[in-house]
């Protein structure tokens, strides 16, 4: 009687320890369940990390050829701005020699516009010079036709005509260089006479305010005066002597119709007690 408890309690404590164990089991399986649940979900957001993950390795080795590209421009554009900057310090340089140019030119340009200037001062002055001149001779040569036919003498117009024709013949080449030296020198010219000059054409070379020129070609036109019949009338006199006063009147009323010029001064070509001794030798020779 003492076993049957013993037995009694063993198969009560072997059916507590059955529902334990599948209270254990049950819980266990609860578990197991929800595990494979998460297991289930963390699967899941495994793939789609991993998904991820291989979208932005496709994102990065894109980003990578990229890069590369950039880099390659990178060098290229480096380049480039080195080949500018050569340029640019090429183009400084150039635009410095320019400036220079530039300046030495300007400078060119007003020493030309002096001269220019001082050749139109020296042009006005001949222009003044060459009018008095030409008035000047234009009154000698009407004084001398006007002389030519109111002499009385038949002897006297062949002695005229005798001088005249000598003085066309002995033209003085040295007074004349002086002459024009003279008339250059008023306009503000220096004339070098040599024989080189003679050969070659007008040189204008600066000197300060003073300009020096060769020779130039000098060539006397002389104009052939008709000599008239040897005898006159009284009446024929008045009328040569009237035509005379009509040509000088004409002559200043042309005078008066040029244009303006300013004459610098009032000098005027007289003959002197030298120049008729001189006419007188060479009629008598």
């Amino acid at each position: 009687m003492s076993q049957q408890p013993d037995i009694g309690e063993q198969v009560s404590a072997m059916y507590s320890e059955r529902n334990n164990l599948r209270q254990d089991c049950a819980s266990q399986k609860t578990e197991i369940k929800n595990l494979s649940l998460e297991i289930e979900f963390y699967a899941k957001d495994n793939k789609a990390l991993r998904e991820v993950i291989e979208c932005y390795e496709r994102s990065i080795l894109k980003k990578d050829h990229e890069i590369l590209g950039l880099s390659v421009e990178l060098n290229s554009w480096k380049m480039d701005c080195e080949l500018y900057r050569a340029d640019l310090t090429k183009m400084r340089q150039e635009n410095e020699e320019f400036k220079a140019k530039n300046d030495a030119g300007n400078q060119r340009l007003c020493s030309t516009k002096a001269q220019i200037s001082r050749r139109d001062a020296q042009v006005t002055k001949m222009i003044a010079i060459v009018r008095r001149k030409i008035a000047t001779n234009r009154v000698m040569q009407v004084a001398l036709k006007a002389a030519y036919k109111i002499l009385p003498s038949l002897d006297e117009q062949v002695t005229y005509s005798r001088i005249l024709e000598m003085a066309k013949k002995t033209p003085n080449k040295d007074g004349i260089n002086q002459e024009v030296s003279d008339v250059l020198k008023e306009a503000g010219l220096v004339v070098n006479w040599d024989k080189q000059s003679l050969e070659s054409p007008i040189q204008l070379l600066q000197d300060k305010s003073v300009q020096t020129i060769n020779e130039p070609n000098v060539e006397i036109n002389e104009e052939p005066v008709q000599s008239q019949s040897p005898t006159t009338s009284p009446v024929q006199t008045l009328d040569n002597k009237s035509d005379v006063n009509a040509n000088q009147e004409s002559q200043k009323h042309q005078l008066l119709a040029t244009p303006s010029v300013t004459i610098l001064d009032d000098k005027m070509d007289i003959i002197t007690e030298e120049d008729v001794q001189k006419l007188q030798l060479l009629a008598a020779a």
